[in-house]
């Protein structure tokens, strides 16, 4: 049932992605959509190979800002994801917290600013 799912969301490591278990994924599953989530930022710089390999395991790539400035360098939330977008990622969602999140589409080459919607704490 698992291999079957329509959509997978995956927690890496940015300098030590499984990309074992995201290939697995897509050749079990080509029609699923696959979002990939970096959990921390990468404490060393990852490789030009390695941030390619990390930006097209999935459909969707989504760092929070630490991440993506430890992948790509230092820049506004638009050249950020412009950068994630030229190593190969389809869709750029970059997690900005209280300040919403930027998202991009480089299939259409599409960029979305969406604000962040602040809730009360419930049960």
């Amino acid at each position: 049932a698992y291999l079957a799912a329509r959509a997978y969301h995956i927690g890496v490591h940015p300098e030590r992605p499984d990309l074992t278990l995201l290939r697995a994924l897509r050749a079990a599953n080509p029609a699923a959509l696959i979002s990939v989530e970096p959990f921390t930022h990468a404490l060393a710089p990852v490789s030009p190979a390695r941030l390619v390999e990390l930006c097209t395991a999935g459909d969707i790539f989504s760092p929070n800002e630490l991440e993506a400035v430890s992948l790509v360098g230092p820049g506004t939330p638009l050249e950020l994801v412009a950068r994630l977008a030229a190593a190969g990622a389809k869709v750029v969602c970059l997690r900005r917290g209280a300040d919403g999140a930027v998202v991009h589409d480089a299939r259409t080459g599409e960029t979305w600013s969406v604000p962040a919607v602040l809730s009360a704490a419930g049960d």
